[in-house]
Parts: structure tokens; C-alpha cells; sequence
């Protein structure tokens, strides 16, 4: 047997058997769509909670956005300090904003959380 007719048979055979055991390629994973945060989604607005204490405090949420842009759940991931009403008042105000639908492979918009995003409180 030839080099050249060697080969041949193996490409078949590496060929016939792919097709028998349904492909051996690995399956391709596509990420979960991921709504979007506006750039210029504003929050300074948010008002100040009764029990807060301090200047300063940092808030970090994630946000389940519907089809329409509206929120449709905020998860509080961290409020510093806590305990001092900050992610509350998070919460409230986010769920007055708009954002950007996540969307599937076709376009279709579709109800999904956007990535944890900060909202700094400051007076």
C-alpha cells in the first residue's frame, strides 16, 4: 500500500467513524445574554437613607433586567457600611431606572441580569 492511498484510507476511516460516534468536535457554549448598564444611567440622585451616618458608602448590585428595559429585581451584592440603609435606597432607585435588555444570538431581547455594577453614595 502507497503513502498516498495509506492516507486516503485513514481520512476515510477517521471520517466514518466521526460520523458514528456523532461528531467528535466539542460543543460550542454560548455565554448567557447579559443586560447592559447605560453609561449615563444617573444614581447622585438617590436619596439619602435616614440611618445613614457617614459621607460616604459604596453600594454593588446586579440587576434583572425584562424585555421592556425595566427592572425587574435587584440582587445587593455589598453595601459598606452596613446596615445603614444604603442598599435599600440602592434598590429603590434602580428600580425607577431603564437599562439595556440583554439579547440572544438572533437579536431577540431577552430577561437577563447585567453584570455587578458599584453606585457610590456621597454628600
Amino acid at each position: 500500500m502507497s503513502q498516498a492511498q495509506f492516507s486516503s484510507s485513514m481520512a476515510r476511516r477517521v471520517l466514518l467513524a466521526g460520523l458514528v460516534l456523532g461528531g467528535c468536535a466539542p460543543a460550542v457554549v454560548q455565554p448567557p445574554p447579559q443586560a447592559g448598564v447605560p453609561q449615563d444611567i444617573e444614581f447622585s440622585t438617590c436619596p439619602w437613607p435616614s440611618k445613614g451616618t457617614v459621607n460616604e458608602a459604596m453600594v454593588r448590585v446586579r440587576v434583572l433586567v425584562g424585555i421592556d428595559g425595566r427592572p425587574k429585581g435587584v440582587e445587593v451584592v455589598e453595601a459598606q457600611p452596613a446596615n445603614q440603609g444604603f442598599g435599600e435606597r440602592a434598590e429603590e432607585c434602580i428600580m425607577k431606572k431603564t437599562f439595556e435588555a440583554g439579547v440572544v444570538a438572533n437579536g431577540s431581547p431577552t430577561q437577563s441580569w447585567t453584570p455587578i455594577f458599584r453606585i457610590d453614595f456621597a454628600r
